[in-house]
């Protein structure tokens, strides 16, 4: 059965196979956000001690 993009995406960043259900976590190296729900994003996210770089 073929890969879907998130899973080779993800796969690669936890190097093992994830299929669908699988629960991963892994680092985010670039976001995309619209002008609507980037603040919202952005509050959310430094709210958990993130840091923007």
């Amino acid at each position: 059965m073929r890969l879907t993009f998130a899973q080779k995406i993800l796969g690669r960043k936890v190097h093992q196979k994830v299929r669908a259900g699988d629960c991963v976590i892994v680092d985010v190296d670039v976001m995309m956000a619209s002008d609507i729900t980037r603040p919202i994003a952005i509050k959310a996210f430094e709210s958990i001690e993130g840091k923007q770089q």
